[in-house]
């Protein structure tokens, strides 16, 4: 959690409340986007297979 506090706070300035918002946030976003690239790598792949 501390890299995503780092990413949407670098220079510390934001309330601990928000900061952890943010990062949840942040953090949701990462791996949606993980999930999505997987999911083009597997339909590719599947793609390519057939």
């Amino acid at each position: 959690m501390a890299r995503f506090e780092k990413q949407v706070d670098p220079e510390g300035k934001l309330n601990p409340e928000e900061r952890a918002r943010r990062a949840e946030q942040a953090r949701k976003s990462y791996f949606v986007g993980l999930s999505l690239k997987s999911a083009k790598a597997r339909r590719a792949k599947k793609a390519g297979a057939a």
